[in-house]
């Protein structure tokens, strides 16, 4: 990332990233609510699109139309508290605010309120919407009936199974986000739209570890990142939100929002001081920091002999996985460290860990650790 002007950072600091919300996970929430929604761009009477022709585009317009959500206390009225500020439009409030996923400390709270919303069953229900009233008791019961021990392996089932609140919802949504009748003159969702508003929790910044040095470039500023896109044990499959929104940036024409966080982590004060790293996957991130001023000092020293020694154990599941390999493979050369590259899913070799190569070098890394301004 290219850096404001004014904008410093030091070699193991962090970038603070605000990802958003993928399109498409919008547009899934749209649908959930699409008669909420369908029906609000009807009255408003100035939709260009109609739902019989073009339901997703109905949706789409709807959601760039600016509201706000009021509530009542006591004969007063005033802005719901919400994670982003009214009138906004809903496009961009669930995109920029919204955190869509579902976590451990959450799923207690939505299960105990949506418990509460189907106590009792109200007439014109259907089989199909009996049958998801009689999930949501067992879903309960899982949370709330069960043993310590069992509870919090129940909470991940739940979670393995809606690992987010589209999820959920996509699978409840008839039931619980539908028009049902309340009473004589009442037809209204059991959960609607304002409703899951108000509950839904705040898309918060991510941190990475910073993977470049100021000393090469103080402009330039990188990270590295695992993109995540994995099953979870139910088969359901989840995008990791801020990894994959970086995956979808375009070079030179998108902006992110992000700022550097100091951190306390920081590289040898000096060129002389030995060092041994130690890192897995992305954990090699503030290493390379650390070792591009290395490498950068060394460039610049007359008496390079005087370099302490640099230690640094890698790992990783293959060479397809072995991330900046030129990069160190060049230091290497250059005498700017000494690499162990520890491989756990190699073909046709050992199965090998970090601890494994640091324990096979044990006589290096003691002397190393024995002397006092080692790092």
């Amino acid at each position: 990332f290219k850096l404001p002007e004014g904008v410093k950072y030091v070699a193991g600091d962090h970038l603070s990233v605000r990802p958003l919300n993928s399109i498409d996970s919008v547009m899934r929430f749209a649908r959930i609510y699409k008669d909420e929604l369908l029906e609000a761009a009807a009255v408003a009477g100035d939709c260009p699109f109609n739902a019989a022709d073009n339901e997703d585009a109905m949706l789409a317009w709807q959601l760039q139309q600016p509201f706000s959500i009021k509530t009542t206390e006591d004969g007063e009225t005033f802005d719901a508290n919400l994670v982003f500020e009214t009138p906004a439009t809903l496009g961009e409030a669930l995109q920029t605010s919204i955190d869509l996923t579902l976590h451990v400390s959450q799923v207690a709270d939505y299960i105990g309120l949506i418990k509460g919303l189907i106590t009792k069953e109200m007439p014109g229900w259907d089989n199909d919407k009996q049958k998801l009233r009689k999930r949501l008791l067992q879903l309960h019961n899982m949370v709330f009936e069960d043993s310590k021990q069992t509870r919090e392996s129940s909470v991940n089932k739940i979670l393995s199974e809606f690992p987010t609140i589209l999820d959920f919802l996509e699978t409840f949504g008839p039931l619980l986000c539908t028009e049902t009748k309340q009473g004589e003159d009442k037809k209204e969702a059991l959960l609607p739209l304002a409703d899951i508003l108000s509950v839904l929790p705040r898309l918060n910044a991510r941190s990475y570890s910073i993977s470049s040095s100021p000393n090469d470039d103080p402009s330039i500023v990188s990270i590295t990142v695992g993109v995540v896109n994995v099953k979870t044990s139910a088969g359901v499959f989840i995008k990791g939100v801020c990894s994959n929104y970086l995956a979808r940036i375009q070079p030179n024409e998108d902006f992110v929002s992000c700022g550097i966080r100091t951190s306390s982590f920081r590289g040898p004060p000096k060129l002389s001081s030995p060092v041994i790293m130690v890192g897995a996957g992305t954990g090699l991130a503030p290493m390379m920091g650390f070792l591009a001023d290395r490498a950068l000092e060394l460039e610049s020293c007359v008496d390079t002999d005087k370099a302490g020694k640099c230690l640094l154990y890698f790992g990783c599941r293959n060479t397809d996985d072995h991330i900046y390999n030129s990069t160190i493979t060049k230091w290497n050369k250059s005498n700017v460290l000494e690499p162990n590259i520890a491989f756990s899913r190699k073909p046709s070799t050992p199965k090998t860990y970090v601890q494994d190569l640091i324990e096979q070098d044990s006589k290096n890394v003691c002397q190393l650790l024995l002397q006092p301004e080692t790092c």
